[in-house]
């Protein structure tokens, strides 16, 4: 006889909202409490400890990895300086067994003896100091803004390893090597003039003196010293690149031992949420089980309730509904239409007088019960009204002496076991069930 309307056990639920809102409010606070149990407990001074010394040893980590990165940083600058001086500079394409060198001789004569004085190298101090500036000349370069002007393809800035200069008495000679010849020769040439410039004006303050050129030439010869220092430099980039997979290594091993610390040592409550937002999720957490859990249990005790859930199962019993009445709208559909289909009972059954059968003595019931005996007695129907035959022998007596009955239930009080027993009781006596008039 029992089938669940959802909206009818929604309805339900939703009556007992005073006991759901109580419910969820001791469940806010039972969520609550746990959330400021579980923020202390992970704001307790032995974690705070953890995570100070968790974090201490991740700051060793962090010391350590930056100075790798900073040795790798300085170090592959190294290499790329180095890489780019062996792959682009004059003197490491040089090539030792045959060296490209081209030479120019000058003679310092200085004019006239008088006042002049000779050093233990038998030359004269004015010749030395002129041989001086004139190394330091070659030395320091100051050549190079023409050379750059004049030959544009030649690289400047390694010119001065492969340009230097060498003194005999009063011979000055200028010496540029180079892998081309002719490179080697159009070098010279453009210092040499540079130089002759610098003799012309800026050692003119030294005194009279003549300077002039004895002989040019370019010659191949073997220079070992050429292969030493090549592959000194040679040595050094293999070094740098050697010590930079070394500190790769390292930095590799780092990042492995700061990663396998973390797993070990990670304190669980690192990883927690603040203290504020622990507790805000378990009273969260707390109001959405007060709901589910109050409103899962009224909806069980709906479904496993004895008493009458709707009119839908009065029906499934094979009765006929009568109508409805609700204390707002009164009856559904309205008794006057309600009557014309009971005429239609009276008609078939030769009905004269009805026993109303009352399964609940609730006011509203009552109420249904006289709005409907007031439209029976309009049509000249006699009425009777009982609610405990079982128990009064009296309106047993008349219940069975009229024959039938129309039966009046209220939904949420009336018990499937009441109607079932009233209906066994028809049977018994032979009383004829004209229909039932649902009250909610």
């Amino acid at each position: 006889m029992e089938s669940v309307s959802m909206k009818k056990m929604w309805d339900s639920i939703w009556k007992h909202k005073k006991i759901i809102i109580i419910f969820v409010l001791l469940c806010f606070v039972a969520g609550a409490g746990l959330g400021v149990k579980k923020a202390k407990s992970a704001s307790s001074a032995s974690e705070v400890q953890k995570i100070e010394d968790y974090k201490s040893g991740l700051d060793k980590y962090a010391e350590v990895m930056k100075n790798i990165e900073a040795n790798i940083s300085t170090t592959q600058d190294q290499i790329d300086a180095l890489q780019s001086y062996c792959d682009s500079s004059i003197y490491m394409k040089l090539d030792a067994l045959k060296v490209n060198v081209a030479s120019v001789q000058y003679r310092i004569t200085v004019n006239g003896t008088d006042n002049t004085q000779v050093s233990s190298s038998g030359v004269s101090e004015k010749v030395t100091d002129i041989i001086n500036e004139l190394t330091a000349y070659v030395k320091n370069g100051e050549w190079k803004a023409a050379v750059e002007e004049k030959l544009t393809d030649v690289p400047v800035e390694y010119l001065p390893e492969v340009v230097g200069s060498n003194s005999t008495g009063n011979i000055f000679t200028l010496t540029v090597m180079h892998y081309d010849a002719d490179q080697a020769a159009k070098i010279s040439k453009v210092i040499d003039e540079q130089i002759q410039k610098y003799a012309a004006s800026t050692l003119k303050e030294n005194g009279d003196f003549s300077f002039s050129v004895i002989s040019s030439n370019v010659s191949a010869k073997a220079i070992p010293e050429v292969q030493s220092a090549q592959n000194s430099y040679l040595t050094s980039l293999k070094n740098y690149k050697d010590s930079l997979s070394d500190l790769q290594k390292d930095q590799l091993s780092q990042q492995i031992s700061e990663k396998g610390y973390i797993k070990d040592y990670k304190p669980d409550s690192m990883d927690a949420p603040t203290a504020k937002k622990v507790l805000v999720q378990y009273a969260a957490l707390g109001i959405i089980a007060g709901l589910v859990i109050s409103c899962a249990l009224l909806a069980l005790l709906y479904v496993l309730s004895d008493k009458l859930k709707g009119k839908e199962n009065i029906k499934a019993a094979g009765i006929t509904v009568l109508g409805n009445y609700s204390a707002k709208e009164g009856y559904r559909p309205a008794l006057e239409r309600e009557m014309i289909d009971f005429d239609l009972i009276r008609k078939e059954h030769s009905v004269e007088q009805v026993f109303f059968g009352m399964l609940s003595d609730a006011e509203i019931v009552q109420k249904a019960v006289q709005e409907y005996q007031a439209a029976m007695e309009k049509k000249s129907l006699a009425v009777e009204v009982g609610s405990n035959i079982e128990n009064d022998s009296e309106m047993m007596k008349r219940f069975v002496e009229i024959g039938n009955c129309i039966l009046f239930v209220e939904v949420g009080k009336t018990t499937y076991t009441q109607i079932k027993a009233y209906l066994e009781i028809c049977k018994k006596f032979n009383v004829s069930v004209l229909g039932c008039v649902v009250v909610e």
